[in-house]
């Protein structure tokens, strides 16, 4: 089993279709005090824990913390961070927390997979999908997916249906879901606005672009990278910002709804 402590529900379903693609059976927790709790009802029974780093309740550093000072008598359970953040500061911060690996969203199958080989390679390395360096020892720089100049909005879905084998019916859950969703949060982000939360509207900002980002709409994750940063910095998004991000949710929505029911039609 995998224990995946993750609060984005697009980013869940990403990860449990990715992982049981590769023959992993998966646990998902919404928090780290969840995921805390499911390592104290059973210390040994994950080979492996992929870690967000920023969820509400307990974030993945203190829920790491935590895993470790239960995790006794030689029982120490891989974690493997999982954060949108790639520089060496967020690097220093999930080692000396105790993780014992790091990878950046969106998530990539093959280095997904890399990463699996490396600290689960009993359930990995018989298969026959695996590139032949997968095993090399890791340097601890991030794990990123090139990004090209200019992708389709549905190109991400595709890559999951097409290269990685994940159901289109699970890829049509995770378009759903982030449909529903994603109004909800633009509507959350202009509410937080009008009472001046920057903490707020930061937080629903960096949500919506890690579900973007995973599904692929590059121009709304981007949108929204800039909303967090700006809320980091102390300034709030104006109205023309929310007013382009709203149609950049709807465009890219319609976009990924359009790619499913194709394939659909063509039975794919």
């Amino acid at each position: 089993r995998v224990l995946v402590v993750e609060d984005n529900a697009i980013n869940q379903l990403v990860a449990d279709g990715v992982l049981r693609r590769l023959g992993f059976a998966v646990q998902l927790a919404d928090n780290g005090a969840a995921g805390v709790a499911a390592v104290a009802d059973d210390p040994g029974g994950y080979v492996l824990i992929l870690m967000d780093c920023q969820m509400p309740v307990m974030d993945g550093f203190d829920a790491t913390r935590a895993v470790r000072a239960i995790q006794r008598d030689g029982i120490r359970t891989p974690i493997i961070a999982m954060t949108a953040a790639a520089g060496v500061e967020e690097r220093d911060r999930c080692l000396d927390a105790g993780m014992d690996d790091f990878m950046s969203k969106p998530f990539d199958v093959r280095l997904l997979a890399e990463m699996l080989d490396r600290w689960a390679p009993a359930m990995t390395s018989a298969d026959p999908t695996m590139p032949p360096d997968a095993a090399e020892p890791a340097d601890h720089r991030p794990t990123q997916r090139p990004v090209p100049d200019q992708p389709p909005d549905h190109a991400r879905l595709a890559e999951l249906v097409d290269d990685e084998g994940i159901d289109l019916v699970l890829v049509a859950r995770m378009v759903e879901r982030f449909e529903a969703s994603a109004t909800d949060v633009v509507a959350a982000l202009t509410r937080s606005v009008e009472k001046h939360s920057l903490a707020a509207v930061e937080q629903h900002a960096h949500g919506l672009r890690g579900s973007a980002a995973n599904l692929g709409l590059l121009d709304v994750a981007a949108r929204c990278g800039a909303v967090e940063e700006a809320a980091r910095q102390g300034r709030l998004p104006t109205a023309a910002v929310l007013g382009a991000l709203r149609e950049a949710v709807a465009h890219g929505g319609g976009q990924l709804r359009d790619f499913v029911e194709s394939r659909r039609a063509t039975g794919d």
